[in-house]
């Protein structure tokens, strides 16, 4: 309504709500969807072998941990990344069985890392015999002698 008087404002609300009962849910549930495909391709290994890892470790199987423990010290050395929690892993592994690969690995490992020292205590712990074991303390002696340690390394060579 307007009184024709430019300075007289008219205002103008809307109309009050509509109020209806709730809407009733279905009887019968929502359609079921496709499940998406999974991708194809290359898959994260780092991020499986990690995962592997946690959940062998969060259901206590300690078989299990350790082989994915070796999986993921080998997958972090192969690639040179986190050469440091590949020696953890390595060496959390090899405290549970007597792998004597494993050992010769985890050795390489620390002699990347510049830890010679360390690589022959390591390594002296083999259990092989015969010209395996001969050979092994040769190594010893040769990572002995890179640490400094003339002694041991004559020690290990007299072996």
């Amino acid at each position: 309504m307007s009184s024709g008087d430019p300075n007289v404002h008219t205002r103008v609300t809307l109309p009050p709500p509509e109020w209806a009962p709730a809407p009733v849910a279905p009887e019968s549930p929502p359609s079921i969807v496709d499940p998406v495909p999974r991708r194809e391709g290359r898959r994260a290994e780092e991020a499986s072998l990690r995962a592997a890892l946690e959940g062998a470790r969060a259901s206590g199987d300690s078989e299990g941990e350790r082989r994915a423990a070796v999986d993921l010290a080998r997958h972090l050395a192969a690639r040179e990344r986190d050469l440091d929690k590949a020696v953890e892993l390595g060496l959390s592994a090899v405290e549970r069985v007597a792998d004597v690969e494993l050992r010769k690995d985890v050795a390489s490992w620390l002699e990347m890392l510049g830890e010679p020292g360390t690589a022959a205590m390591v390594l002296r712990k083999t259990s092989e015999t015969g010209a395996a074991a001969a050979a092994t303390m040769v190594r010893v002696g040769v990572l002995l002698a890179r640490a400094g340690d003339g002694r041991g390394a004559s020690a290990a060579f007299d072996d």
